[in-house]
């Protein structure tokens, strides 16, 4: 034990000692931009969240996507060059696409840059990201083109290798991405975001007898009873097949009809990039969902007071969580022998996507539930994840109707007091 913490010490007197080297170069350099530079030509810089594909993927896209529709543009003459926001382990095939958009520097000019401008000279001038990471609240997906792209060889290379597995080009493909909890395993608190994809199998069934390719994404557990109990070569394992390449799992986001997700990173490429529709499982904190495309459709994990033996109401959802929101303790951990999170049946997936099928149109319960849900948007400040429908100001995506009808409780307005007796806050 003693080696361990000697060991994390020395990397921490190492890290700590490359920061202020650098900085010690950067800051003279950040001070020159900042006040001679800046008067006539502007240099921003980016950060690129590399460990977290979800970011990697989306942040860039919607910050170039924002930018083809006319946002981001200063005044004066400027150039956006950018830098992978770590030191080591910085070489990913996502990257190297961004690469034919953007201007990468390396990570040891970048960082300490970027440091100078945000934490020292708090230069929002020198600085760039899209408006809000990877959530599209301008509205720009719909009206702008994918920024991240295949080259024609290398899509005809995922055809080929698709051909070669059995699947023509022309089938119809759903993807499904489903956190478990092989998913950050060095991030154990935002397990309560994982599902179970034992509760797909009947989903799956009747994906496959609508002549759908399912292909399950991610590095996934051992699932083979899945496979065994499907007994369909047209349900893959994507993390367990030989059809796997760095390219291939951009090609299938876009080559996917829509995409299954409980909210993973890898949804970022048929979501973000393809503007590809989405049904959204087993979520939790709702007051985030996606919520800028009006072909998606949500449902979420049922929160149950365990000494009342009932389920919560959609006012006290955002109550319990927006009062509570603590990224590294989420409330779920804080309260785990009080309340219980239930992951979405079988029965509601499989209905969910036959609402999603089938187009029905928007009832009056859904109504309701998105009144009363853009209430609570308001009620706490969390504009800022949202893109609005102007002429109705609303949010595009919809609850599943299946899932408003069978849990219609959600719609009661009362914020009762043994809700607000759980925790002092």
């Amino acid at each position: 034990m003693e080696y361990f913490l000697k060991n994390d010490m020395n990397k921490k007197i190492k890290k700590n000692f490359i920061t202020l080297t650098n900085l010690i170069w950067a800051f003279p350099i950040s001070i020159i931009i900042y006040i001679v530079l800046n008067r006539f030509f502007i240099i921003r810089i980016g950060s690129i969240p590399i460990r977290y594909f979800g970011h990697l993927v989306g942040d860039l896209e919607l910050y170039l996507s924002e930018k083809q529709a006319g946002h981001h543009i200063p005044n004066k003459k400027y150039i956006d060059i950018w830098s992978v926001d770590i030191y080591e382990n910085n070489k990913s095939f996502i990257l190297e696409k961004w690469k034919n958009k953007i201007i990468v520097i390396p990570p040891i000019i970048g960082i300490p840059l970027k440091k100078c401008f945000d934490k020292i000279l708090f230069s929002r001038e020198n600085s760039i990201k899209s408006y809000f990471y990877d959530r599209d609240i301008m509205g720009v997906l719909k009206e702008t083109n994918p920024q991240l792209q295949l080259t024609e060889i290398e899509i005809q290379k995922c055809i080929k290798k698709l051909k070669d597995y059995g699947i023509d080009k022309n089938k119809k493909i759903v993807t499904i991405s489903i956190r478990d909890d092989l998913y950050h395993k060095d991030r154990e608190f935002t397990n309560y975001r994982n599902g179970n994809i034992n509760n797909l199998i009947e989903t799956i069934k009747y994906l496959l007898d609508q002549d759908y390719i399912v292909i399950r994404m991610g590095s996934t557990k051992d699932d083979s009873n899945i496979e065994f109990i499907l007994n369909n070569k047209n349900y893959i394992n994507y993390s367990r097949s030989n059809i796997r390449s760095e390219a291939m799992e951009v090609y299938l986001g876009y080559k996917c009809d829509f995409v299954i997700t409980s909210g993973t990173g890898w949804d970022s490429i048929p979501t973000r990039v393809y503007r590809k529709p989405a049904i959204y499982i087993d979520y939790v904190q709702i007051s985030n969902i996606p919520s800028w495309s009006k072909d998606s459709i949500y449902i979420f994990k049922k929160i149950k007071l365990i000494n009342k033996n009932r389920f919560l109401n959609l006012q006290e959802i955002f109550y319990l969580i927006e009062h509570n929101f603590d990224s590294s303790n989420p409330i779920f951990y804080q309260l785990e022998n009080k309340i219980e999170l239930i992951n979405n049946s079988s029965h509601e997936i499989l209905n969910a996507v036959k609402d999603y099928l089938y187009k029905k149109q928007i009832t009056e319960l859904q109504n309701r539930y998105r009144s009363l849900f853009i209430d609570n948007i308001n009620k706490y400040n969390l504009e800022k994840y949202h893109h609005y429908d102007i002429k109705s100001n609303s949010i595009l995506i919809n609850i599943a109707d299946s899932f408003i009808n069978n849990n219609s409780y959600l719609l009661d307005d009362v914020i009762n007091e043994d809700i607000k007796i759980l925790k002092n806050f």
